[in-house]
């Protein structure tokens, strides 16, 4: 069982396979970094592991002096809660080139067909598959209930340049918000693609658009809470509508993490029962 007080904060484990590979599982907590300091720390270690750490580039602490600590909303640990008793399976499905070449197609016949059209920006590979996942999960939702439900899609979103506050670019720490997606079944009972797409598309510009309203760290660190707020409350209905949690890695540097034996073949995430600690195998 995770101990939050007695933990260590990082652990590292190094595998070396009969076959010659290697694989290195990092375990790091949660409180210290989001996903952004967790890669740009393991790609640092890697160059110093490579050709020295005068070579690595050193992470900003100044989120520190920005937001000082403070009393803050409590979170229940609702994922631990969710995911402790159960049985946890992980599956990797691959979307190649076409794959997501046909499913932006998709998308815009759809689009076409209910006399709509989507911006281009707005069909990008990471919302059309996060439209597809989430189209897929209200589908197993009404099958499992029998009636189509109201759901609330979550996408993390690292706000480092994205706001006005004097944030360095490499800045270590979390420095996340969350935005909200909303799904209501209609008379027809159907599920269009394009509108999740559009749906997704307009939760993260209306976000982003919030945050980069906040002219102080008080104002920003409000902002944070009330999303947090807003993701418990939701979790706390998940008798009457469901909360999906989408997470994206895309432009993360994990790929570069390269020790001295080459960069990785795949970068995984290890699905624990514990929502306290980002956990990776490389």
């Amino acid at each position: 069982m995770f101990d939050p007080i007695n933990s260590p904060p990082l652990v590292v484990q190094f595998n070396r396979f009969e076959c010659g590979g290697i694989a290195i599982g990092v375990s790091i907590t949660h409180k210290m970094v989001d996903a952004f300091s967790a890669f740009g720390f393991i790609t640092a270690w890697a160059t110093a592991c490579r050709i020295g750490i005068h070579k690595a580039s050193p992470p900003s602490f100044e989120l520190g002096s920005i937001f000082p600590p403070r009393d803050a909303f409590r979170i229940e640990n609702w994922e631990r809660k969710a995911t402790a008793t159960n049985n946890i399976v992980t599956k990797r499905f691959v979307f190649d080139a076409v794959a997501i070449s046909n499913l932006k197609a998709a998308v815009n016949a759809s689009a076409r067909n209910n006399s709509s059209e989507l911006p281009k920006q707005q069909i990008t590979r990471v919302k059309v598959v996060a439209a597809l996942i989430w189209r897929s999960f209200i589908r197993v939702s009404q099958a499992v209930h029998g009636r189509m439900r109201p759901s609330i899609f979550k996408v993390p979103i690292n706000l480092r340049g994205k706001t006005n506050l004097p944030i360095p670019e490499n800045s270590c720490g979390n420095f996340v918000g969350w935005s909200a997606s909303h799904f209501m079944p209609n008379d027809e009972g159907e599920v269009k693609i394009h509108e999740l797409v559009s749906r997704i598309h307009d939760g993260i510009e209306q976000t982003l658009t919030n945050y980069a309203k906040a002219s102080s760290s008080d104002e920003f660190f409000i902002m944070v809470m009330n999303d947090f707020r807003k993701l418990d409350e939701a979790l706390k209905q998940i008798e009457q509508q469901d909360v999906y949690l989408f997470s994206c890695w895309c432009r993360f540097p994990m790929y570069e993490a390269d020790f001295g034996w080459g960069k990785p073949t795949l970068v995984s995430k290890l699905r624990c029962a514990d929502s306290q600690r980002d956990d990776f195998a490389f």
